[in-house]
């Protein structure tokens, strides 16, 4: 038997009977009291797009309530999407609308920022890169051609190379080199009694690898082929920026005087275009000094050439491929300078040259020509240039200095750096290398007195480093860039301070003495103003 649907014991006690109509009668009343306020809100508003739309569903809050007050005052359910649940349902739709469309303005305004500080983080990477690596305007070089060296039997061109320091005497090598192949002659370098002691300092057994064997060799080997009866036939010196006919006879004289060498015939090669160097195309150069002596000399070729004759980068048309380094330095040095690095300075280092002393008079006299160079900056603005590339490269926090700055300027350049937020260290080649264990190699061959080696140990640590910066116009750092080019393939020619002209007052002008001396200023009257001219000008702050 089935128990009745509905009996007495189902009956709720009192309080929840009393609980009930008081809801029910809550409910009535705010349906019946907000329900019209909406209707006449949004009587206007837009009916559903679709039925299909979102906002036209049943599953909402207030679709719910409106169906729970319905219910509950014993109204007639309506049919979906007609009635009272219209306002309702374009209530939600407009609501949604204006919420995504809020929404998609905030995405779309976040977008645009994360693009902007996309393109500046990508702007500032391409700004910091370009100073790290400037573009190389030598990296697309293309070689000429090869030149064949073929040394005609008993024909010498004896290499003197007197002028500047240990960089322009390896240019002027490699200029010889060049014209020995064009002339087909076998190419002597010089000897250590006027000339460097390049035993100690080169690696002369790549010269077989690098140009073909017999085609260079010592000044001793030379010496010993003629029995010390060095004749040279025809002497060549040329005058130029760094060397004038002073130098040429005193050089000739001191192989006359030295090593006992005579000369037939000497003369003198004077410049005939503007600027401070000779410019030979190769026809000239070949029609000019071709001859059939058995010995030619050049003096000091440094600044001599034409477009082939290049005295820095790139080597010599003559090199072979498989060179592996023309003119580097010797095995002794070049294990001192891998001990120095790997007891001070680790693989990730960056190296710069900074040239100063006696650079300030070259920059002031030009080259030669008396036109002045500008290329000595100031300490502090050296140091900005340089913080701009430390930037760049985070990573290598060691800084090898190859400089003969004084102790104040590389202690101001320090402090500067620190201040500009890059507080690298410092790290140079000690005074003295004795007692110095990554010095052995050279310690053992009693080299460690030689200007020259440690000059020459000191370019190769450079030579070795991640990145390289040297000083522009100094034959020393293009000689850097010369052994980078061989032994790390960079091509790039990087500065401290690149196209970037120093910061300096204006010269005083040449005449400004002569006319403070001069007798027209003297006259009675224009005393007073003369004094005043003086100690103004003798006055620093005045500048």
């Amino acid at each position: 038997m089935h128990s009745p649907i509905f009996s007495l014991s189902s009956l709720p006690t009192p309080t929840a009977v009393l609980f009930l109509i008081v809801g029910f009668q809550l409910g009535w009343i705010s349906t019946s009291l907000l329900l019209p306020a909406w209707q006449q809100q949004y009587q206007q508003q837009e009916p559903c797009l679709s039925p299909d739309d979102p906002g036209c569903q049943r599953g909402s809050a207030i679709s719910i309530l409106s169906f729970s007050s319905s219910s509950v005052s014993g109204a007639t359910t309506s049919e979906p999407g007609t009635g009272s649940e219209e306002p309702c349902n374009a209530t939600l739709l407009l609501l949604k609308q204006q919420q995504e469309a809020i929404l998609l303005n905030l995405q779309q305004q976040q977008a645009g920022i994360r693009r902007l500080q996309e393109r500046v983080a990508a702007r500032n990477s391409t700004i910091l890169s370009e100073i790290a690596e400037p573009a190389c305007a030598n990296d697309t070089m293309p070689r000429v051609g090869t030149i064949h060296w073929n040394p005609k039997p008993q024909r010498f061109l004896i290499a003197l190379c007197s002028g500047g320091q240990l960089s322009n005497r390896l240019a002027c090598l490699r200029q010889n080199m060049l014209d020995a192949a064009l002339m087909n002659r076998t190419l002597v370098i010089p000897t250590q009694l006027i000339d460097y002691d390049y035993d100690a300092l080169l690696d002369l057994g790549a010269f077989d690898e690098c140009v073909g064997p017999g085609r260079v060799i010592t000044f001793s080997a030379y010496n010993a082929s003629v029995r010390g009866r060095v004749r040279v036939g025809r002497y060549i010196c040329h005058v130029h920026a760094y060397q004038t006919e002073q130098t040429c006879d005193a050089l000739r004289l001191s192989y006359e005087t030295r090593l006992h060498a005579s000369f037939a015939k000497h003369e003198v090669a004077r410049k005939r275009t503007p600027g401070p160097w000779f410019k030979y195309p190769t026809a000239e150069f070949i029609r000019k000094f071709h001859g059939d002596h058995h010995v030619i000399a050049f003096a000091n070729m440094f600044g001599v050439g034409g477009r082939e004759f290049r005295f820095h980068g790139r080597a010599p048309l003559v090199v072979r491929r498989e060179c592996r380094g023309l003119l580097q330095p010797s095995r002794a040095i070049q294990e001192a300078a891998v001990g120095f690095i790997n007891t001070f300075l680790g693989s990730r280092f960056i190296a710069i040259h900074l040239r100063r002393g006696d650079f300030f008079h070259h920059c002031i006299h030009g080259d030669g020509s008396r036109r002045a160079v500008p290329c000595y900056h100031p300490i502090q603005q050296l140091a900005h240039c340089l913080h701009l590339r430390l930037q760049a490269l985070p990573g290598a926090v060691m800084v090898f200095v190859a400089s003969n700055a004084g102790e104040e300027e590389m202690r101001v350049l320090s402090e500067t750096l620190t201040t500009l937020g890059s507080p690298h260290s410092f790290v140079s080649l000690p005074p003295s290398l004795k007692g110095q264990a990554w010095a052995e190699p050279l310690l053992s061959l009693g080299l460690e007195s030689n200007r020259e080696v440690v000059s020459f140990l000191d370019k190769t640590i450079c030579a070795l480093a991640l990145k390289f910066y040297g000083t522009s116009g100094s034959t020393y750092s293009h000689d850097i860039m010369r052994l980078r080019e061989w032994w790390r393939d960079d091509h790039c020619e990087m500065y401290i301070c690149p196209e970037t002209l120093p910061s300096q007052i204006s010269h005083i002008h040449p005449n400004l003495a002569s006319r403070l001396l001069s007798p027209a200023q003297e006259v009675a009257g224009q005393n007073a103003t003369l004094s005043a001219n003086v100690s103004s000008d003798k006055n620093p702050a005045s500048l």
